[in-house]
C-alpha cells in the first residue's frame, strides 16, 4: 500500500464509494452505508467524447460487513479503444454521508498505483473523487482492482437499533458503453445474524452468513444489489469487551480500536466510572504503543474528544477558542485524558457528542472527573496500605525485642 493511502484517514473524513453523481428514482442513499467500490470512467473536464468510451465487461466485488466497519475488494475487467484514460470513483458526494475511508489500494493489471484526490470535478463542484490514469491496449482487457477499509463515522441509529447498509451499485451516471456483461457480488456478514438482514433483491445464493448475487447482461444503469440491516444495540458486545469476536485475526489495529470506541458510543446507557477509566487506558495504550499509525491517530483523536467531557459546561467550545477556566478536578481530568486536539479531523469522530439517550453532559462531567481521580485514589490507598504494613512490621519487631529484653 502506498505512502499516500497509508496516511489516508486525515484526508477523507466523509468517504463515499458509491457511483452516484445525481439522485434518481430508486437510488439507495442512506446516511451511513458501506458500498463496494467500482471504478468508473471519468474525464477531468467531465466531457468525454461519445466515441472515447470504455466498456465494463465483468465485475466481481466482495464486501465483508461488520457492525461498525466494512472491508471491500472489487475487480473490474475493462475494454476500449487504445489510448490513455482516467478511472476513479467518488470519495464523497452532495447526497451521501459515509464512513471514514481508512485504507485504499488500487492495482491496474497487478501494478499498484497511487490514486489522486480530485476536488470540484466539472459542474458537480461538491463531488470529490479518487482518480488514476490507465492505458488501454485496444485488444487485451484491463483489470482494475480496488481494496478498501471503511469505518462508520456516524452510524445511523435510534435508541434501540443500529442501521447498516451494504451495497454494490453501478449507477446510470457511469458512462459505460453497453451493458455490464457479468456481475458477481458477495456480501459476508460478521457479527450480524441473517434474520436481521433485508435484501430488496433476493440473492442468487446464500450460505452460512454469505450472500451472493450473480447477474448476467446487466444494464449498468440499473444495478443495485445488497442488504439493509437493523441490528439491536443490545446484541453488540459490551463495553468490557475490547476486541469483538467477529473481527478476524488479521484485522488492523485501527479497525479494532474503532470498533471498541464505536460500541462504547452506541450503548444506550451512560458509562460507569470504571468503564470510562478502561476506555481511557485502552486509548492511551494504542496511541502510545500500536505499530499502526492510523490506530495511533484515531486513538489520540478520541482522547481529545473525551477531554471535552471532563468539563462541567453545558455549552461546548470550539477547539480554536480559549477554553473557560477550570477547577482542580477538571484540570486533573484533562491532564489524565490528554489526546491531541490537532488530530480531531483524522478520526471518525465517534465521541464528539454523547448519544442523546445518555445522561446529560453535566452528569458525564461528574463521571469523567470521578474516573480521573480513581488512579490517584488507588495510589493513595496502596501507599496507605504499604505504610500500614510498615507500621505493623515495626510494631512486631518492637514487641519481639521487648520480649527478649525481659528474658
Amino acid at each position: 500500500m502506498s505512502a499516500l493511502t497509508r496516511s489516508l484517514p486525515g484526508l477523507l473524513p466523509l468517504a463515499s464509494l458509491l457511483l452516484v453523481a445525481r439522485p434518481a428514482a430508486g437510488d439507495i442513499a442512506p446516511s451511513e452505508a458501506f458500498v463496494a467500490p467500482v471504478p468508473v470512467q471519468m474525464d477531468m473536464s467531465n466531457a468525454a467524447p461519445d466515441d472515447d468510451t470504455v466498456e465494463l465487461v465483468a465485475l466481481t466485488a466482495t464486501l465483508d460487513l461488520y457492525p461498525t466497519a466494512a472491508r471491500t475488494i472489487s475487480s473490474a475487467l475493462l475494454t476500449g479503444p487504445r489510448g490513455a484514460r482516467r478511472l476513479g470513483f467518488p470519495a464523497s458526494t452532495a447526497f451521501l454521508r459515509l464512513g471514514a475511508l481508512a485504507e485504499l489500494e488500487v492495482r491496474v493489471d497487478g501494478r499498484e498505483v497511487d490514486p489522486e484526490r480530485v476536488d470540484e470535478l466539472g459542474p458537480r463542484a461538491r463531488d470529490v473523487w479518487w482518480s488514476w490514469p490507465v492505458e488501454l491496449a485496444g485488444s487485451a482487457p484491463l483489470r482494475v482492482e480496488v481494496a478498501t477499509t471503511q469505518a462508520a463515522s456516524r452510524p445511523e441509529r435510534d435508541d434501540h437499533a443500529l442501521h447498516l447498509y451494504g451495497y454494490l451499485q453501478v449507477d446510470r451516471a457511469a458512462p459505460w458503453q453497453g451493458g455490464l456483461r457479468d456481475l458477481r457480488f458477495i456480501l459476508r456478514l460478521h457479527g450480524i445474524p441473517r434474520e436481521l438482514v433485508t435484501t430488496p433483491i433476493p440473492p442468487t445464493r446464500e450460505d452460512a452468513g454469505e450472500l451472493e448475487w450473480v447477474i448476467a447482461d446487466a444494464a449498468s444503469g440499473a444495478v443495485a444489489v445488497g442488504a439493509r440491516v437493523e441490528l439491536p444495540l443490545a446484541s453488540l458486545p459490551g463495553r468490557s469487551v475490547t476486541r469483538a469476536s467477529y473481527l478476524p485475526d488479521d484485522a488492523p489495529d485501527h479497525l479494532v480500536i474503532h470498533d471498541y470506541v464505536a460500541r462504547f458510543a452506541l450503548a444506550c446507557e451512560a458509562p460507569t466510572t470504571s468503564e470510562l477509566e478502561a476506555l481511557v487506558d485502552q486509548l492511551h495504550g494504542v496511541a502510545a504503543r500500536s505499530p499502526d499509525p492510523v490506530a495511533q491517530a484515531w486513538a489520540s483523536a478520541a482522547l481529545a474528544e473525551l477531554a471535552a467531557w471532563c468539563r462541567d459546561d453545558e455549552a461546548p467550545f470550539e477547539i480554536d477558542e480559549a477554553p473557560p477556566p477550570v477547577d482542580a478536578a477538571t484540570e486533573r481530568c484533562l491532564e489524565w485524558v490528554g489526546g491531541d486536539p490537532a488530530g480531531l479531523a483524522d478520526g471518525p469522530r465517534l465521541l464528539a457528542d454523547p448519544p442523546a439517550c445518555w445522561d446529560d453532559g453535566r452528569q458525564l462531567g461528574v463521571l469523567m472527573r470521578d474516573a480521573a481521580s480513581r488512579p490517584l485514589r488507588r495510589r493513595l490507598a496502596l501507599a496507605a496500605a504499604a505504610l500500614a504494613s510498615l507500621v505493623a512490621a515495626g510494631v512486631v519487631v518492637w514487641v519481639r525485642r521487648r520480649r527478649r529484653v525481659r528474658r
